[in-house]
């Protein structure tokens, strides 16, 4: 797969930024090849340590026949985003130098997927997923409290 187009200047180097945008917003965009075709799939994913993703494909779904393991796959995950009208700059009016502007937060992974098929491994990935997922949305939600009180 070929890396996305990204200016330098967007480009975020704070590892712990980029941990944050996957964390708060865990449901990846799975894209991977299967003998040809481009395969897409909505899963959550959490770090499991550093390097690691975890998060579970239903056993029905036909992911985990069309891809074999060590497949290499980009999972993308997406944060806010908001247009930009140029109408917004104040300069606009005088300059009409202003272009229409997306502006947007993404974290592109690539690596290897690995399935294992341990019923002891499956246990702990649902009850892991599930339960740090509660938390960042309990949390999530505690902070849409605070901002929108902050904004009236």
């Amino acid at each position: 797969m070929l890396p996305v187009y990204l200016p330098e200047y967007f480009k975020e180097k704070d590892y712990e930024e980029l941990v944050k945008v996957v964390t708060h917003f865990p449901l990846a965009v799975l894209v991977c090849d299967s003998d040809g075709e481009i395969v897409v799939n909505h899963i959550p994913l959490i770090f499991e340590n550093s390097n690691e993703l975890i998060g579970h494909v239903a056993k029905l779904n036909p992911l985990q026949r069309q891809l074999k393991n060590g497949a290499s796959v980009m999972a993308v995950f997406r944060a806010e985003d908001a247009y930009i009208s140029p109408n917004y700059y104040p300069t606009k009016l005088k300059t009409h130098r202003h272009v229409p502007k997306w502006n947007y937060q993404a974290v592109h992974i690539y690596g290897k997927v690995t399935f294992t098929h341990s019923k002891k491994i499956r246990l702990q990935s649902l009850v892991r997923c599930p339960s740090s997922l509660n938390i960042i949305y309990l949390v999530k939600s505690l902070e849409n409290v605070r901002y929108s009180k902050r904004f009236c």
